[in-house]
């Protein structure tokens, strides 16, 4: 006996998976759940489902993730001193947050693109397989491998005196009366200035010259001047790690044609070790904490005024 046929959609057979569950879902009610029959009109969603062409989702995405980075590491640089502590931190994990999460989207959506077009493109198909699963590789690399082989770098290159950091000498004037700092602070430096100290009585003034160098260096010679009562002058520049040297004079001469730059801390590994080391100078909190929000780069060259409110310089010279 035959039936008419019904307008009830008959419910398919299709497995979703090796234990052999049945969906339930009529043909219709899978075209209407299809994101390719039904594409969304969200640039950000189509990318996701790989419904944009290969070329927009791999090229212009990548452009836009660029242009992400760049746009959220310069907010940073630009407002980071106008909030507190605790929010910066809170602001650099959402950074790294919505950064991770950009990047599992690219990565997703390029790949469901990919697979869309394999069939009629193989070849292009593969080559951006081939391309997000390097770029993946190369940005675990570069968050995961790339900073211990850098710390290990970097301690071989200080055990070896740093040789691809330019010339640096520490002598002392002919008088006997100042020692000569110049170029970058490296190791030995240290052991040089402190053998000067022990072997002339008459020293009462360090002039400075560098770009600066190893904090610990910087730190160790600051020591030395202050325990002796030695003062400082700067009448070239005075950057980064020499600053630390410059702080430990009884008094600290600056020249108005001389340069005094400070690197920020926000970021730095020494953050307390200096920061303790700027107070127990006699730097003010404020100056301090300053620094603290700052991040390294741009290098802060203060004004006048501020080294001298500061109390950073004690006398300024023409």
């Amino acid at each position: 006996m035959s039936h008419p046929p019904s307008d009830e959609p008959r419910p398919i057979a299709e497995s979703l998976g090796p234990w052999g569950i049945r969906s339930g879902l009529s043909a219709s009610s899978l075209q209407r759940l299809d994101p390719n029959k039904h594409p969304s009109k969200s640039w950000v969603i189509q990318h996701w489902r790989g419904q944009l062409s290969l070329r927009k989702s791999l090229w212009l995405n990548l452009l836009f993730l660029n242009l992400l980075d760049i746009g959220l590491i310069q907010t940073h640089i630009v407002f980071v001193s106008l909030f507190s502590e605790g929010f910066q931190i809170s602001l650099k994990r959402i950074y790294w947050f919505v950064l991770f999460f950009s990047f599992v989207w690219y990565i997703v959506g390029v790949w469901r693109s990919a697979d869309r077009i394999e069939r009629r493109d193989r070849i292009w198909s593969k080559v951006a397989k081939v391309f997000i699963a390097t770029l993946s590789l190369y940005l675990l690399g570069l968050n995961f491998a790339w900073p211990p082989y850098q710390r290990l770098q970097d301690q071989r290159e200080y055990l070896a005196g740093d040789p691809g950091a330019g010339t640096r000498s520490v002598r002392v004037s002919e008088d006997g009366t100042t020692i000569e700092i110049n170029g970058w602070l490296g190791r030995g430096q240290e052991t040089v200035f402190r053998d000067i100290l022990s072997k002339t009585s008459g020293v009462r003034t360090v002039l400075l010259n560098s770009r600066g160098g190893r904090t610990a260096i910087a730190l160790d010679i600051e020591e030395q001047i202050r325990a002796n009562g030695i003062n400082t002058s700067v009448r070239g520049q005075c950057i980064s790690s020499c600053a630390l040297i410059f702080m430990g004079g009884r008094e600290r001469e600056f020249y108005r044609t001389a340069s005094l730059g400070f690197t920020g801390l926000l970021d730095d590994d020494n953050r307390e070790l200096i920061s303790k080391a700027y107070l127990s100078g006699g730097f003010p909190a404020s100056f301090v904490e300053h620094l603290r929000q700052r991040p390294a780069y741009p290098t802060w060259f203060p004004t006048y005024r501020e080294l001298s409110d500061a109390g950073v310089v004690t006398r300024f010279v023409k």
